[in-house]
């Protein structure tokens, strides 16, 4: 471990002490989890019996009903340890939070039958297409990122119900359906993120009943805090922010205590003693610092929202999609120079190094982390300055909706 401390805020010592004592498990599964294409039995069970599965379920299910900044710190704190154990953490604990949130009573006691919580995975987008019918809908599609289905016990997805006008933003829902009732392919087959278990799934004329699906936008928050009412594209902030940040600070971390053993072949000295690593080391560790404090600035004044009263929601938009952006951005070069100082020896399987940066170049594909997002800060900034008279205001920038 190096010498490096990351300032905690709502994370508790039980609860850090908690993570803590995932580590063995999760690192030592982290290259088989990789091989696998999935997690192994022990570290989802470490993961579960840890309640880490349910940091974003409301309380009233049993689940810890973290606040943003809290969910951040939980979420970074994992993937301090193990990228895709910390991504697979996110992914099944926002999911699950936010499907118990908002199906009916029937559907959450079904969900609850079994003796343990349920865990979703699932694709939000809507790449399922549905027909509305007496009691439901029956929806046919087939699904990419199913992070974690392998272990999960239900499975979301989006879906268009019905024909949209022409013209208009379609009717977009999220259903959710025992996994026993859906088709896995086993086609998880990449670069990065391998231990996510990210495989494909398929429906077809699956029957929904109602309750067990809800609008996209402003679903009914049946269960939890305010915070359940934030528009969807804020809540994931959390969950991207803390994985890309706690895989950056582990590759800082790894580096400066390698680098102090570390020599190239014919030098007498170490890497740790070149003034240029030195230099970088010192740099990268400002610019995460940096980065860190703003996400952490967002996510303090995300949780004292007033969701019930917010009228500025594309300017929200702008500033916390764009924060997340950079705050990977900076992961994800932090985690290249950290590989760049690790020499030959970091190019190999076992290297943490190596997986850290191709576990951070695929996270950072996701949608929510799209460059686009520069465009919309920019467009915002121009309107700002009073020259365009709102022309350009939202002309491409993410639309805000409530969630």
């Amino acid at each position: 471990m190096s010498g490096f401390h990351w300032q905690r805020f709502e994370l508790t010592d039980e609860l850090n002490e908690s993570i803590e004592s995932l580590r063995p498990v999760l690192q030592e599964t982290e290259v088989t989890a990789e091989q696998d294409r999935r997690l192994p039995a022990a570290a989802v069970e470490a993961l579960r019996e840890s309640g880490m599965l349910q940091v974003a379920s409301p309380r009233s299910t049993g689940g810890l009903e973290a606040s943003p900044l809290l969910e951040f710190e939980i979420y970074e704190a994992v993937s301090r340890i193990a990228t895709a154990a910390g991504w697979t953490t996110f992914i099944g604990s926002f999911h699950t939070g936010w499907v118990l949130s908002h199906v009916s009573d029937k559907a959450l006691k079904e969900m609850f039958a079994d003796a343990e919580a349920p865990i979703v995975a699932g694709q939000l987008a809507p790449m399922g297409r549905a027909i509305a019918e007496r009691g439901g809908i029956r929806v046919t599609g087939r699904y990419s990122w199913g992070s974690g289905i392998n272990h999960a016990t239900w499975v979301m997805g989006g879906t268009i119900v019905g024909e949209p006008e022409p013209a208009q933003r379609p009717p977009m829902f999220v259903w959710v359906a025992p996994k026993s009732q859906v088709e896995v392919t086993d086609n998880w087959f990449v670069s990065g993120l391998s231990g996510s278990g990210s495989m494909d799934f398929a429906v077809n004329d699956l029957f929904i009943p109602d309750g067990y699906w809800f609008p996209y936008v402003a679903p009914k928050v049946y269960r939890g805090g305010e915070h359940y009412a934030a528009p969807l594209l804020l809540q994931v902030v959390p969950a991207h922010g803390g994985l890309a940040l706690g895989a950056a600070e582990r590759a800082l971390g790894e580096i400066a205590r390698i680098a102090a053993t570390k020599r190239r072949q014919l030098s007498t000295t170490t890497v740790a003693d070149r003034g240029a690593f030195q230099r970088d080391l010192g740099a990268a560790y400002h610019r995460l610092s940096a980065a860190r404090a703003y996400i952490v600035e967002l996510l303090t004044a995300l949780s004292s929202t007033d969701w019930s009263n917010t009228e500025n929601l594309d300017e929200l938009a702008t500033t916390y999609v764009g924060a997340l952006t950079y705050v990977t951005e900076v992961a994800v070069e932090t985690a290249a120079f950290a590989y760049k100082y690790g020499g030959g020896s970091a190019a190999r399987l076992e290297s943490p190094l190596q997986r850290i940066l191709r576990d951070l170049q695929v996270a950072q594909q996701h949608t929510a982390l799209a460059d686009t997002s520069y465009e919309a800060t920019g467009r915002w900034a121009i309107d700002l300055s009073g020259d365009t008279q709102g022309a350009v205001v939202n002309n491409g920038a993410p639309k805000m909706v409530r969630s």
